[in-house]
């Protein structure tokens, strides 16, 4: 998956859960700047951002070849 495709499924399982930029930004400890940067403006998310957000999302971060 792309970095894009990621950021996408985020947004649909955000929305999914009724989750605000806000409210996960209070849930993972990510500023919300933080998260608008790498949502909106194109940011390179790092990998313990993603895993931080996926962990809250109910999700799991794999690493494979």
């Amino acid at each position: 998956m792309t970095e894009d495709e990621i950021k996408a499924l985020i947004r649909e399982w955000m929305a999914e859960l009724n989750l605000s930029m806000v409210e996960l930004s209070r849930r993972t400890g990510i500023s919300r700047n933080a998260l608008i940067n790498y949502f909106n403006r194109g940011r390179s998310m790092p990998l313990r951002v993603l895993i931080d957000i996926m962990q809250e999302l109910g999700g799991k971060v794999e690493v494979g070849p």
